[in-house]
């Protein structure tokens, strides 16, 4: 829709000019620049030229610091958000679950974060044994939709149980996890073999779905 008013062109970029800059550890420029483009660093130093499209914030007496990443997180996904598709029939089984997809905000946890330093985390599905796949986020907006900074990180394996799992539900014990996780991936690698040998062949049965 048309703007309803004076359009506002914000510069997409920003420098910011003489701060501390703590780099790395045990490396401190004490008066210099650090310009950023579309939220990614591009430049930082004590030479550094300012573009002349960059909105310039002058921030004497500050101190910028690199951020940490936390490696690993997690949070839950309930089971009623799995993706379409056949579930395995083992519920500690539930590689299509995905955290860039369910990924909710918590201001209050990101404030902790960024007290900490930590401005961007690695967050894994919870629970389970071959669990889903994570995403990195940042701990540094509100938005959803900017949150995440990445998506389909890594698939995650845990080769144990959860604790307190009742001894009549396999698998009870981390011999019985491992087994499970082994037998998911034979599985696995055999679905895709008979896969491709039906869109081969369509005269055989199709594998069950």
């Amino acid at each position: 829709a048309p703007v309803d008013g004076l359009r506002e062109h914000t510069p997409a970029a920003y420098a910011i000019t003489n701060v501390r800059i703590v780099p790395e550890p045990g490396k401190v420029i004490e008066k210099g620049t650090i310009v950023l483009r579309d939220g990614v660093i591009i430049a930082a130093g004590a030479d550094v030229v300012v573009p002349a499209d960059t909105r310039v914030i002058d921030l004497p007496g500050k101190t910028v610091y690199a951020g940490f990443v936390d490696p690993f997180t997690e949070m839950s996904i309930p089971p009623q958000v799995r993706r379409s598709g056949a579930a395995h029939w083992n519920e500690l089984v539930t590689p299509e679950f995905d955290v860039a997809r369910h990924f909710a905000v918590d201001e209050e946890l990101n404030k902790k974060f960024r007290a900490a330093g930590i401005t961007a985390r690695l967050v894994a599905p919870e629970g389970g044994i071959i669990k889903g796949k994570s995403a990195l986020v940042s701990t540094g907006t509100t938005d959803p939709s900017k949150a995440v900074l990445q998506s389909d990180i890594a698939q995650h394996v845990r080769l144990t149980i959860p604790r307190g799992r009742d001894r009549d539900n396999y698998p009870n014990s981390p011999m019985g996890a491992v087994a499970l996780a082994r037998q998911t991936f034979y599985d696995a690698d055999w679905y895709g073999k008979a896969m491709a040998a039906y869109k081969a062949n369509p005269n055989l049965p199709r594998p069950e779905r």
